[in-house]
C-alpha cells in the first residue's frame, strides 16, 4: 500500500525513545506556524494516540507509560523521513548549546539513525559539531 508520502513502514521502539521523538517534534513545530508546523503536530498526535499507557488527562501525565513498554507506529517512509531529519537538527542545536556532552545529541542521532537503518534514509553527512 503506498500513500502520497511513500510506502507505509511499521517501526516498533521503546516509548522511551517515541518520547523523544516527542519532544524534538514538539520543539520543530513551535518554530512555525505554517503546514509545516501542522504536520510535525499531526505527527506528534499520531504517535501519542499509539503510546501503550498514555494518560488521558493533564493529572496522568506525570504516571505515563510504564518503563520497558513498546510502541509500534504505522507511518510513510515521507513521515519517518521527516522525523529523522527533525531529530537530526535538533542534536546539531544541542550540540551548538550549553551542554553539548549530556549525551542528548547523540541520542537523538542514533535515533535518527535507527529510523533511517529502517527506512532506507541515511540523511545527509552529519554537520560539523558547533554549526548549523
Amino acid at each position: 500500500m503506498t500513500t502520497s508520502g511513500g510506502d507505509l513502514i511499521a517501526i516498533t521502539m521503546s516509548v522511551d525513545h517515541w518520547l523523544v521523538i516527542d519532544a524534538a517534534l514538539d520543539n520543530a513545530s513551535a518554530v512555525f506556524a505554517d503546514d509545516h508546523g501542522r504536520s510535525l503536530r499531526e505527527l506528534r498526535a499520531l504517535g501519542l494516540a499509539a503510546l501503550p499507557d498514555w494518560p488521558a488527562d493533564a493529572e496522568g501525565v506525570g504516571h505515563g507509560p510504564r518503563p520497558g513498554r513498546t510502541v509500534t507506529l504505522t507511518l510513510t517512509r515521507g513521515q519517518w523521513s521527516t522525523i529523522a531529519s527533525v531529530l537530526r537538527r535538533e542534536a546539531d542545536v544541542i550540540t551548538a548549546g550549553a551542554d553539548p556532552g549530556s549525551g542528548a545529541a547523540g541520542l537523538h542521532r542514533a535515533i535518527a539513525a535507527f529510523l533511517g537503518s529502517r527506512t532506507g534514509d541515511t540523511g545527509p553527512p552529519p554537520s560539523t559539531p558547533g554549526t548549523l
